[in-house]
């Protein structure tokens, strides 16, 4: 009987603590959530219309990961 008993009052207990958990969980949740967002620089909606950077290296001739060279 009394080994039923301390069986019940551990899931109970146990219970109670996974939804205290739960609660303060979802607490943490709700303030990060509501928390206002870093600011970002402003974008520019004109990107594409830029010229695009030049570069003085010339382009590689050839496969740059030696396991892919089969020649040698």
């Amino acid at each position: 009987m009394w080994l039923a008993f301390a069986m019940w009052a551990g899931i109970v207990f146990g219970g109670v603590i996974l939804l205290a958990l739960v609660v303060m969980w979802g607490n943490r949740t709700r303030r990060l959530a509501r928390s206002p967002l870093p600011p970002i620089a402003k974008r520019d909606d004109l990107w594409f219309l830029k010229p695009k950077p030049s570069t003085d290296e010339p382009p590689p001739t050839g496969p740059t990961d030696p396991g892919s060279n089969p020649q040698t």
